[in-house]
């Protein structure tokens, strides 16, 4: 998950920065196939599914008027051994990937200090400008049209290995997203973060930690494998000493109840 930033109001941007500081690397397209593994001759899919690193997305950025740079997503590094119950089946062992599949909502922080101006006429980026950019980032010139990466290709910021931004979990229970999105409820991009005056950071997002499964709810019942909303705070710039929403008790909905909870006498 990377990040681009601007010092000259959006005319010019520099990146990218990679905000996840979990391991990830490019396939061995020769053994391991890469995502394109069975679409394109020569390249054959392992028997077992390589750890190319995690699954991270829907990022929300805010900064405090300190410049405390605040970032939240949802994330999966956490899960190392998910092989069962998993949605669809071809993700269990032995033919997918362990783990890589529960979701927790994730923080990222950052603090700049420092103000720099850097335009396209600029040949390096100055040191007071390079706070919170990871090693590869650069000055990105306008491309002509969209760009398209052949496949396989290593993209900027592949090789990054300086992480300014340090991450911390935020939500305190794992979420099962299949319990949503299998039976077409939408869990989605409703997350957020935003810094108050008083440089406490609130963090928003759904899960479905309140979902039943269907190895305990007969029928697969859809109304049952609900998101609800949850939110929770912490220090803008010290992120990281968390009160959970569980035991803060900051659940902002209550858990949709079962058809059968709500049947009359």
């Amino acid at each position: 998950m990377f990040f681009f930033t601007s010092k000259d109001g959006g005319s010019t941007w520099i990146g990218p920065t990679r905000v996840n500081d979990d391991p990830s690397r490019a396939p061995d397209l020769a053994t391991e196939g890469g995502r394109d593994c069975g679409r394109i001759v020569g390249r054959v899919c392992p028997s077992v599914a390589p750890n190319f690193g995690n699954d991270q997305w829907f990022p929300w950025i805010d900064i405090s008027s300190r410049g405390d740079l605040n970032v939240v997503f949802y994330d999966r590094r956490l899960d190392t051994d998910s092989t069962t119950g998993e949605w669809p089946s071809s993700r269990a062992a032995p033919n997918g990937r362990p783990g890589n599949y529960l979701v927790w909502n994730f923080g990222a922080q950052c603090a700049i200090t420092t103000t720099a101006t850097v335009t396209q006429t600029s040949t390096s980026i100055p040191a007071a400008a390079k706070q919170c950019l990871g090693n590869e980032a650069a000055i990105v010139p306008q491309p002509p049209a969209p760009p398209n990466p052949a496949s396989g290709a290593t993209v900027p910021g592949g090789a990054q290995t300086v992480f300014p931004f340090r991450n911390f979990n935020v939500s305190d229970t794992a979420s099962n997203w299949d319990y949503t999105f299998r039976a077409g409820i939408f869990a989605g991009d409703y997350n957020n973060v935003t810094v108050g005056p008083d440089l406490t950071a609130w963090a928003f997002w759904t899960d479905a930690r309140n979902g039943r499964s269907a190895r305990t709810e007969a029928g697969r019942n859809p109304i049952c494998e609900q998101s609800d909303v949850f939110d929770d705070e912490y220090s803008s710039s010290s992120g990281g000493t968390v009160r959970n929403s569980a035991t803060q008790g900051m659940q902002l909905y209550l858990a949709t109840p079962c058809p059968t909870q709500m049947a009359g006498p």
